[in-house]
């Protein structure tokens, strides 16, 4: 069967006009109507054809069928035959009037002429062969698969839809139309018929509201021109409007002010005697002014220095030392009576307002008492000042004491201590091994190996090696231990690190671990690759209900532990007991 031509390379996709149900034949009955392309999905083509005699709805559920499809599909896709059907038998019945004729001579009983045999046997013959270009099919194959909306929607843009003329005679052209989207593109059509219908509808009751209005402000246009412009800040303008405000206060307040002194009727009245006599200069009346105010001061400051002094001349009261005494110690008497009195008052041990006991709490106090009691409290006290320094003196000693202590205690274990000489006598014997040049476990001045010595080590042990030039002596390796542990005390902790540091150990290159895998995991997971779908919009739902329905055992798992732990069981009461 030949390929159908889609509607984006076709200029016209009208409906055929001729048809073979047009043939009164009764083995052009079964003929082929139509193609359709119907689209499955992943850009699937699959080119369905309907016959006059089938049935849409058997066609439907076959394909439907055979392609795993659904119900809505089903059902969907028998309307669209049937409509389609329904069309191509309308544009039958409603052809020209030559093919009607010939309908009518092929139906008579009479013989036929030899000519009218060759265009029966044309007609029954006949099959629809569009032409196609092989440039135009070489351009289609090269070209990408597209979606058939994308293409129609491509077409709309470049062809403009231009609506047939009554005078033009309809024309139909050999060509496999595919009624489908020829179907779409009517309905996108009717579509923008019914856009543009609203549009008009909407402009039309606008236009009704703007009439049925009677308010009609004329503007003036030379009004823009005649009204001043401000060019400034917001903040300007503010701050200028603040301050003609302020001034026009100002000036509401003087004119107030100036009507309170028109209705002022007070008029102070001027003795010219008083003023005729005291008429002295300026500087002579301020002075003489000065001079009455010091005396005054000076006057009321010895009253003040006189009441506070003795009075010496006057004789005291004639009162024994007795009667003196006598009179304080009633006053003492009478002042201890009321402060008593007070602290009954306040002392109370019961709450009027509750009937509560109060809290009193013991205070013992921390100074320590004093041994004499004989002693005056001053002296005490001075006895007392150097308390607080002799007191940081004995914690600094105890310090002192304690962190001497923490010094000369045992810091490590006994264990630590063993491994610790264990080293240090491997690496005194490693020392002993490099200096020992006979291999007779002695060394001396005389047989002693210097040159496999480290550098660092040799600067190091410099005293040591003069001290046995000087004493000749030879040593053994106890001897050797023991004097180089008394050259130790005098070396500091970094000559002692680096005697006793270690070698280094040659780092060996790391290989490189691959990856290897086996032809087993690979069938494995060709399998699991298999049994997934090909879709990843599914996959990822997979994905996402694995994850929520672990989510969801993990969540009652908690919920069970925490049941299990909860001892508090609630007793429900029903309505029926109350």
């Amino acid at each position: 069967m030949d390929q159908p031509t889609d509607l984006s390379e076709s200029i016209d996709f009208n409906i055929p006009d001729e048809s073979p149900i047009a043939s009164g034949d009764e083995n052009l009955k079964n003929s082929e109507l139509f193609v359709l392309t119907i689209e499955i999905g992943n850009e699937k083509q699959v080119n369905l054809v309907v016959h006059s005699n089938d049935d849409p709805e058997i066609i439907a559920k076959k394909f439907a069928a055979s392609h795993n499809l659904n119900k809505t599909f089903e059902l969907s896709l028998a309307n669209i035959i049937k409509s389609n059907k329904e069309l191509v038998e309308n544009r039958v019945t409603s052809t020209s009037p030559d093919s009607a004729l010939l309908a009518e001579f092929l139906s008579t009983p009479t013989k036929p002429s030899p000519q009218a045999v060759n265009t029966n046997k044309m007609l029954i013959n006949k099959k629809h062969t569009p032409k196609i270009d092989k440039k135009s099919d070489e351009i289609a194959k090269k070209l990408p698969k597209q979606n058939v909306y994308t293409r129609l929607y491509k077409k709309i843009q470049k062809t403009p839809i231009l609506s047939p003329s009554p005078d033009t005679t309809f024309k139909a052209r050999p060509s496999s139309a595919n009624h489908g989207e020829w179907l779409y593109v009517n309905g996108l059509r009717k579509k923008e018929e019914l856009k543009k219908n609203a549009e008009k509808i909407k402009h039309k009751l606008e236009e009704e509201k703007v009439s049925e209005s009677t308010f009609k402000p004329k503007i003036n246009k030379n009004s823009t021109l005649m009204v001043p412009r401000n060019y400034e800040k917001t903040e300007d303008l503010l701050i200028n409007k603040a301050k003609d405000y302020q001034i026009k206060l100002n000036t509401l307040r003087q004119d107030v002010l100036k009507e309170e002194l028109k209705e002022c009727s007070f008029s102070p009245r001027i003795i010219e005697t008083i003023a005729t006599k005291n008429r002295i200069v300026g500087k002579d009346y301020l002075y003489k002014e000065a001079e009455i105010k010091r005396s005054r001061s000076k006057s009321s400051s010895e009253k003040s220095i006189s009441l506070n002094s003795p009075r010496i001349s006057q004789k005291s009261a004639s009162n024994s030392r007795e009667e003196v005494f006598g009179r304080l110690y009633n006053l003492r008497f009478t002042i201890d009576a009321k402060i008593q009195h007070l602290r009954h008052k306040s002392d109370v041990s019961v709450d009027k307002a509750t009937g509560q006991e109060l809290f009193h709490p013991h205070v013992k106090s921390t100074s320590k008492e004093r041994g004499d009691s004989s002693v005056p409290i001053w002296e005490h006290l001075y006895s007392q000042r150097d308390k607080h320094l002799n007191m940081i003196d004995k914690a600094n000693e105890q310090t002192n004491e304690f962190w001497k202590a923490t010094a000369m205690a045992q810091k490590s274990s006994e264990n630590s201590k063993a491994i610790y000489k264990q080293f240090k006598e491997k690496q005194y014997e490693k020392l002993f091994n490099i200096l020992d040049s006979d291999r007779d476990g002695h060394i001396s001045s005389e047989h002693i190996n210097k040159e496999n010595l480290d550098q660092k080590i040799m600067h190091i042990l410099t005293p040591f090696f003069t001290d046995l030039d000087c004493s000749n002596e030879v040593l053994n390796f106890h001897k050797f231990i023991a004097k180089l542990e008394d050259f130790m005390k005098q070396m500091t902790i970094e000559e002692r690190a680096q005697i006793f540091k270690r070698e280094t150990k040659v780092e060996l290159e790391k290989t490189e671990k691959k990856s290897f895998i086996s032809l087993g995991s690979g069938k494995i997971m060709a399998k699991s690759r298999t049994s997934r779908s090909q879709d990843f919009y599914e996959r990822l739902m997979n994905t996402s209900k694995l994850k929520d329905d672990k989510i969801k055992k993990l969540k009652e798992v908690k919920i069970n532990e925490e049941m299990n732990k909860c001892t508090f069981k609630p007793v429900f009461i029903s309505k029926s007991n109350k």
